[in-house]
């Protein structure tokens, strides 16, 4: 999802997996994020596993397996024990 949208608006591929996107992004903390950035999550234990854009006021979009792309809150509880940290395209 995140390479699609990157692609539709004329950026470059940071990575084909989640794992790869937060290597390859300076990691800041949720209190820094910006609309724009990404947002990593540990949803399989210790690994990096996905990966959604932050849209501001605590929300992100992201492609979910069971219901497509939504938006979701990263105060939901699901996503507040799974959150790993924000990232930020090193060249932004």
């Amino acid at each position: 999802f995140v390479n699609k949208v990157f692609a539709e608006s004329g950026m470059e591929s940071i990575g084909s997996s989640s794992a790869d996107m937060y290597n390859k992004t300076k990691h800041i903390s949720k209190n820094k994020l910006r609309e724009g950035d990404l947002v990593f999550f540990r949803t399989r234990k210790k690994a990096i596993s996905h990966v959604g854009i932050y849209i501001g006021e605590n929300k992100f979009v992201h492609a979910s397996t069971s219901s497509g792309v939504i938006i979701s809150d990263l105060n939901e509880e699901y996503y507040q024990k799974r959150f790993a940290k924000g990232g930020r395209i090193k060249n932004q």
